[in-house]
């Protein structure tokens, strides 16, 4: 096995006790030994053209600044045949840490994916099923870095102005009383609107998605210089996009946001399963099996989805869908005219900005955002240095043991960009 490709079980119990705390101390740390377990995968190569899957065999055998006009940080650049062999060791041990930790639980089910910034991805699921392929899943809380990609495409193609006002972008936001300053649709993206997120707890459960900018102005504000993730501050920046989009989007303030998110994201990027968790066809609710389906209960004992927070935390995706969006972040897919450095710029400084969180795992920065919504664990990461990322999504009923299980996966993740940081250091 190649140097940096292996974790040896002291480093593995260390680092996914490092990637625990990503959770904001609902991890706990332990390590989780692989074993094997069968892998359903999808590959493709720059371009999109479709690869064939290595055999098993071969495969267990090889087992800054607060503006988005920053200037992005340089990554280093990798072949894609380093990248798309770490990728199959990366998902060949994800799979056997599945079978480890969920072998006797055959209602997990687990998709992810890996891309790389010159268009290689991988595509998995666990266990291996066909119809995982076309699920798309909530994602909870990563619609927040979808969203705020979303605004910079707008902005790319002149429809907004982030830097601008918000209450000059539509009356209908009004500013809060005694505000010091205006908040923008920068700072309300970068959640340093002053925007608190207990605010989010006390939004009335039976709210319109007008009445979030009648409860900011009635709350107060105060600008603030670290990031307070807000669901109320990205809806508020979200719905003012739609309006920007639409000046008919009063009527209908989530569905003119569909149709916005769909319009200047989904389509450019070709994410063809991307949804929203809300959606009825055919004026019904209806689940995966066409059956009507129950009102939405969530792990943790969370309140079901409230539509008024829709672009908060009500994106469906399948990994297929996150791959396209993740390429997107790493300059791969282009999104009209929107240049891919200001795209990796948003994502500083450290403490979050227009949707991630930024930290250090085994020395390694990490761009990040996890969420634990609606019976899922999901994570999307971006290790900059080395223009990678990956996405993860698990279903579990408890959450506990799918937490565990994503900071593993994630700190595996890391030592995948530090094998192939190796490896470019070696070439070079």
């Amino acid at each position: 096995m190649r140097k940096g490709a292996h974790i040896s079980k002291f480093f593995r119990f260390a680092a996914v006790f490092a990637a625990a705390a990503l959770f904001a101390g609902h991890l706990c740390a332990q390590g989780i030994e692989p074993q094997s377990a069968q892998c359903s995968s999808a590959q493709t190569g720059q371009g999109g053209k479709n690869m064939e899957n290595a055999p098993k065999e071969k495969i267990e055998k090889a087992c800054a600044k607060d503006k988005i006009s920053a200037p992005a940080a340089k990554g280093q650049k990798h072949s894609s045949g380093a990248f798309n062999l770490r990728a199959k060791l990366f998902a060949a041990n994800l799979c056997r840490a599945a079978d480890k930790a969920f072998g006797k639980d055959k209602g997990i089910k687990i998709s992810f994916c890996a891309v790389s910034a010159d268009g290689s991805e991988f595509i998995g699921f666990w266990p291996a099923a066909e119809k995982e392929a076309s699920a798309a899943i909530p994602v909870g809380a990563l619609s927040e870095p979808i969203v705020s990609l979303m605004a910079l495409a707008m902005e790319s193609g002149g429809k907004i102005k982030l830097s601008r006002r918000a209450a000059e972008t539509d009356s209908i936001f009004r500013n809060p009383p005694n505000v010091p300053s205006a908040p923008t649709i920068e700072s309300l993206l970068s959640m340093k609107a002053g925007i608190a997120p207990r605010l989010d707890e006390l939004f009335p459960k039976d709210a319109s998605a007008v009445e979030v900018f009648d409860f900011i102005a009635q709350t107060g504000a105060s600008p603030s210089p670290s990031a307070q993730h807000s669901k109320l501050s990205l809806c508020a920046a979200a719905y003012l996009c739609a309006l920007a989009e639409d000046r008919r989007a009063r009527n209908n303030l989530e569905e003119s946001f569909r149709r916005t998110i769909k319009k200047n994201l989904f389509e450019p990027l070709k994410m063809d399963s991307a949804g929203f968790l809300d959606e009825r066809p055919e004026g019904k609710n209806l689940s995966q099996n066409g059956e009507a389906a129950k009102p939405a209960k969530n792990s943790g004992g969370q309140d079901s989805f409230m539509p008024a927070l829709l672009p908060a935390e009500g994106i469906k995706l399948t990994a297929a869908d996150a791959a396209k969006w993740l390429k997107a972040e790493l300059g791969a897919e282009e999104i009209g005219t929107l240049d891919d450095g200001l795209i990796s710029a948003r994502r500083t400084p450290y403490g979050g900005s227009m949707g991630f969180d930024t930290a250090r795992i085994q020395g390694e920065i990490c761009e990040f955002k996890t969420s634990d919504r609606f019976g899922y664990v999901c994570i999307a990461a971006i290790i900059p240095k080395m223009k990678v990322a990956m996405f993860l999504a698990v279903n579990s009923k408890e959450g506990g043991d799918a937490k565990v299980f994503a900071a593993s996966v994630l700190a595996d993740f890391v030592q995948m960009a530090k094998s192939l940081e190796f490896a470019w250091k070696k070439k070079n």
